[in-house]
């Protein structure tokens, strides 16, 4: 028997049905939350690593490629992208949407104390949990200071940076201008090579 033979057989227990239908219906669309703009959380966690004097070539090399060769068996992962700059490693891991943020930076955390041939003078990588606001920063800082120009970076990031970092509910810090100090080096060659020394001895 289809569908509108028994309507017509049975329109007692059809009414019914639809009376039902509409109601639940009805129930549901009143209790369902409605936003104009939902919140969208995927979750997201970045590896950063400090390589100070380092080339991008280099950071990348012995940086950020043994970080995501240890970081690709983390469960749930969806993605995992990496940014190499001077001196600065970034590897930044999307999960799938199910996946507990908590549970998803511990064990990243556990798979980064694997992670053993980097340079001995790199600094320890931190692990960040971002969301899909993160790129939208929501308090912006500028500094002034009467110290000398090349020592507000400094003194911004060995000082201030720490502080904001430490504070409830930051989850990153981002710096930008100031003055990074560089030491140029100017080779003698013909002293260099009087005394039979090559450019990578030095």
């Amino acid at each position: 028997m289809n569908l509108p033979r028994a309507s017509v057989k049975y329109p007692v227990t059809t009414t019914v049905g639809v009376i039902l239908a509409v109601l639940f219906g009805a129930i549901s669309l009143y209790w369902i939350p409605v936003q104009m703009t939902p919140t969208i959380d995927r979750p997201v966690i970045t590896v950063e690593t400090e390589y100070r004097g380092a080339a991008p070539l280099e950071v990348e090399e012995e940086v950020s490629k043994p970080i995501e060769e240890k970081l690709t068996s983390v469960e749930g992962l969806n993605r995992m992208t990496s940014r190499s700059e001077e001196g600065k490693s970034r590897v930044f891991l999307e999960f799938d949407w199910d996946v507990n943020k908590d549970v998803a930076r511990l064990d990243v955390s556990e798979k980064l104390g694997l992670v053993r041939n980097l340079p001995d003078d790199s600094d320890r990588s931190t692990v960040n949990a971002l969301n899909s606001d993160a790129e939208n920063p929501i308090a912006w800082m500028v500094v002034e200071t009467e110290l000398p120009i090349n020592e507000v970076r400094i003194e911004a990031e060995n000082v201030i940076r720490p502080k904001l970092e430490r504070v409830e509910g930051v989850g990153q810090v981002w710096m930008f201008g100031g003055q990074d100090r560089e030491v140029r080096v100017t080779l003698d060659y013909a002293a260099m090579s009087a005394r039979g020394i090559t450019v990578s001895a030095l």
